[in-house]
């Protein structure tokens, strides 16, 4: 019997970490900090800690040298040009269905965006909160296509004494722990996939025999 309370504790245990939120908190005022949080941990992304890094002392090299690795560095650049292009479009190939995934289970939330705008005159300054306006109506609209948006505050307001138009912006993006193993599971599958076809679609290579007969190799 208590070995069945110990599996269900375990089981409730990972049922509340799995249905847990990862929270990505965002705000903008006077700069940008973010900031991700789960359960009771949180860690802060932007603005990052500053790490005093010791440099090594550079040794001196001779002309040979530089030339030489001159010479490398562009032939391994004029190499690796069409692999990134390839690399770039299996990648695309393979995690746009995954993060689709993802996609449709992201929220945005405690959403809260305050503008004020301003300008040299009265005149620019209604013009600058006309057109703020309609971009901020746009993008509400387009994220409301794209993901769940849930709206606390929406503001423009005009400041005719102000230069500039000034902006604060905060809230939240979530997504349950679940959704990211799921969403991992899903490309790793798709990117073994994807290889798989890539190498059975190759065309077989030559393999030349002893007195000048050559066959295919098969995969």
């Amino acid at each position: 019997m208590t070995a069945l309370w110990i599996i269900a504790g375990i089981l409730l245990l990972l049922f509340i970490l799995c249905h847990s939120s990862v929270a990505i908190c965002f705000s903008y005022q006077n700069g940008l900090k973010i900031t991700v949080r789960y359960l009771c941990f949180s860690r802060v992304l932007i603005p990052a800690p500053e790490k005093k890094a010791k440099k090594p002392p550079k040794k001196p090299e001779s002309k040979r040298q530089k030339a030489v690795a001159k010479t490398e560095k562009k032939a391994k650049e004029k190499r690796s040009l069409p692999e990134t292009v390839q690399l770039i479009r299996f990648l695309i190939e393979a995690l746009l269905p995954p993060l689709d995934h993802a996609r449709r289970h992201l929220r945005l939330t405690d959403l809260e965006v305050y503008v004020v705008t301003g300008g040299e005159d009265a005149a620019e300054c209604a013009v600058s909160y006309g057109r703020m306006c309609g971009y901020l109506a746009t993008v509400l609209s387009l994220l409301r296509q794209t993901i769940m948006v849930k709206v606390r505050a929406c503001k423009v307001g005009m400041n005719f004494a102000a230069e500039q138009t000034r902006f604060i912006l905060s809230g939240k993006c979530k997504l349950r722990v679940w959704f990211f193993f799921s969403t991992g599971a899903y490309a790793l599958v798709r990117l073994v996939k994807q290889y798989m076809g890539q190498t059975a679609s190759r065309p077989a290579k030559p393999v030349h025999l002893k007195g000048g007969i050559s066959h295919e190799a098969s995969h």
